[in-house]
């Protein structure tokens, strides 16, 4: 039996067992991709599709921690700024986890974006919809102590921030670090992520406005800010991202990477 067989067998196993999981299922798309090097015998595909699972279940992980610690103390700093470690807490299978899953993209091998390995020039991605079951994620973090009961309602504290023009992975992983490194939102988890625009949850207590305004002030050089709108939990921006220079003696400016803002955005 193949490992893909296994998989469909093992999901449609778990709807039978579970007939009511349709009630507690997060639906996401998500991005799994995986290096592919040369002389590797493993299917690239296989491997993408369990990283597309993977993203899923630990973003709805990283969204339930997110609440609690929102909910418990929104100006509380966290002691734990790296997190839980939910490879070790989720384990390796994760179609406990899930419902069932689709493939929306099948965008085989290609020069490496996501995967960040030495030695890696290129990688396999697929664009997966993935039924996340919430409720299973909840109780193994309530059983590692990561949860309180009580700590189970609606979400607070969130801002859906929609980011134009990220053509490349570093940009969105240097928005991530200003959001959280240097503005102390509890987490910027990426709901949606495609070449040139991302949907970020962004745990803080500010609202839209307050979070774009502080944005543009705290950028780095390499990452301008334009504002597009702001609401209470809502913000569009746009933003213009070049590699950092390199300040070492041996080193110099990298070749300006085009973000791709639109022209109606560009200041």
């Amino acid at each position: 039996m193949t490992t893909r067989n296994s998989l469909w067998i093992g999901l449609l196993a778990l709807l039978i067992a579970l007939p009511g999981a349709q009630a507690t299922a997060r639906t996401l798309e998500s991005v799994g991709a995986v290096g592919v090097r040369e002389g590797d015998r493993r299917d690239p595909k296989e491997r993408a599709i369990q990283a597309a699972l993977r993203e899923a279940v630990y973003r709805v992980a990283e969204e339930l921690l997110v609440d609690a610690i929102l909910l418990e103390d929104p100006d509380s700093d966290n002691d734990d700024p790296e997190g839980p470690d939910l490879s070790a807490l989720l384990g390796r299978d994760m179609v406990t986890y899930t419902s069932r899953f689709k493939i929306l993209e099948d965008r085989g091998i290609g020069p490496a974006l996501f995967v960040e390995e030495p030695g890696i020039a290129t990688e396999y991605v697929v664009v997966a919809e993935v039924e996340v079951e919430a409720d299973k994620i909840r109780e193994r973090l309530m059983r590692a102590g990561l949860l309180e009961p009580e700590a189970f309602a609606p979400r607070v504290g969130t801002v859906q921030l929609e980011v134009e023009g990220l053509s490349v992975y570093p940009a969105l992983r240097d928005l991530q670090s200003l959001l959280v490194d240097k503005m102390g939102a509890q987490a910027a988890v990426p709901v949606r992520f495609e070449r040139g625009r991302a949907i970020l949850q962004v745990g803080t207590p500010l609202g839209g406005p307050d979070l774009v305004s502080q944005l543009e002030r705290a950028a780095p050089d390499n990452l301008a800010v334009v504002p597009l709108s702001a609401s209470g939990g809502e913000a569009r921006i746009a933003v213009r991202w070049t590699p950092p220079v390199d300040t070492s003696p041996a080193g110099g400016a990298l070749p300006p990477v085009e973000s791709g803002v639109p022209d109606w955005a560009k200041p």
